[in-house]
């Protein structure tokens, strides 16, 4: 798929640092599942990994002190709601697989929804 239909359909994706390890599989999906683990990224990213092995990236999220990161986030505000193991989520966005992780992935993430969230208390 050329990087100009991506482009147009995700203008978030021209965000992404280093988009030639990406294979684009669908250019807007939308995946729902059970949060397994949240986890920071030195790149800035979230990376959310459900239940059902599909990995969401929120990108530019946090600071990185990358060089290529910080040129790529700029100008990109998106902040998403925070996530936890055990919520339901729906993230739509960039459906691909990525070669470096060799693993299919919603890469970046443009929505977020918490259908339903974790229950924390314990008894």
């Amino acid at each position: 798929m050329l990087l100009s239909t991506v482009l147009n359909a995700q203008p978030a994706f021209r965000h992404v640092y280093s988009p030639d390890r990406l294979r684009i599989i669908k250019t807007d999906t939308i995946i729902k599942g059970t949060v397994k683990y949240v986890r920071k990224e030195r790149d800035g990213d979230w990376h959310i990994l459900l239940k059902n092995k599909i990995v969401g990236e929120c990108i530019c999220q946090n600071k990185s002190t990358i060089p290529k990161v910080i040129k790529a986030c700029e100008g990109y505000q998106k902040k998403f709601q925070r996530v936890h193991a055990g919520d339901v989520v729906t993230m739509q966005g960039v459906y691909v697989w990525d070669a470096k992780h060799r693993w299919y992935e919603v890469h970046p993430v443009n929505k977020l929804v918490i259908i339903k969230k974790a229950n924390i208390n314990k008894k």
